[in-house]
């Protein structure tokens, strides 16, 4: 009978953990959600450029994600407007304006990302020697896959485990690197930001 009540108990707390983890991951994906719904709401003087260049159909960033689990908040937090970002093969195929017509009248405010930017970035991603060699950091990009070469978007971005160890990091830092944790935190050399809430 001990042994019973024993094994309940344990079914009944692994039942709890589980029902906590489907309820954060039902946060994140009604996050996810309420930022796509966000964004396409502003879609429409875009969806008319996107037609007049004839690129309407071109994908978005975030539809060639897949992001490791427990790292998708610092995956959005880095990328930001970057995640609805329209991938083109190149950026020559776009009409920019002419020299009489300012940027900012003609086009809707977008981000456009080459898939097949020519530089290919390794994981390292041009980390200096010494973020290199400590195993408490890794490229962020080493977090995601995709079929698409997007490895350029997280050059020189690397992801530690806590806050705690990249302020123990963040002296190895060189020009222009970050480090994000889990949650979002992003730490450059002389700076941390935190996301809000």
């Amino acid at each position: 009978k001990l042994q019973r009540a024993t094994n309940q108990k344990r079914l009944l707390i692994e039942l709890d953990k589980q029902r906590t983890d489907l309820q954060v991951l039902r946060g994140q994906q009604a996050s996810l959600q309420a930022l796509q719904e966000s964004v396409e709401s502003r879609d429409g003087d875009l969806h008319a450029w996107l037609l007049e260049q004839g690129l309407s159909d071109t994908a978005k960033v975030l539809d060639h994600l897949k992001v490791d689990f427990g790292w998708e908040v610092a995956v959005e937090r880095y990328l930001g407007d970057r995640l609805t970002a329209r991938l083109l093969p190149n950026f020559d195929q776009i009409g920019l304006p002419g020299a009489d017509q300012a940027i900012t009248e003609s086009m809707p405010g977008v981000t456009l990302v080459e898939a097949a930017h020519s530089a290919e970035v390794d994981d390292v991603g041009g980390q200096s020697m010494a973020l290199a060699k400590n195993s408490a950091v890794a490229p962020l990009g080493s977090k995601v896959e995709s079929a698409v070469n997007l490895g350029h978007l997280f050059a020189g971005v690397f992801a530690v485990e806590s806050l705690e160890q990249g302020l123990a990091c963040r002296h190895l830092l060189g020009p222009g690197q970050l480090l994000v944790d889990p949650s979002g935190v992003l730490l450059g050399a002389g700076w941390l930001e935190f996301p809000g809430v």
